[in-house]
């Protein structure tokens, strides 16, 4: 979806300004041409967190 912003790319472009030792141009991840690597960055973190959550439920339920 061309023009398309959706989760994955606002928690892409968060966590790009996060670790951005330049901080100054805020809006700079929000331009289209950052769009595909905020979407990877975002899948990326999302599946990070998924699982750490299924780690930590199967170390609760295998107790």
């Amino acid at each position: 979806m061309k023009g398309h912003f959706g989760i994955f790319e606002m928690i892409g472009s968060i966590i790009l300004l996060l670790i951005d030792p330049n901080r100054r141009d805020n809006k700079k991840y929000l331009d289209p041409r950052y769009l595909k690597i905020n979407r990877i960055v975002g899948i990326v973190i999302v599946i990070i967190i998924l699982g750490v959550i299924l780690y930590q439920v199967k170390k609760v339920l295998l107790k």
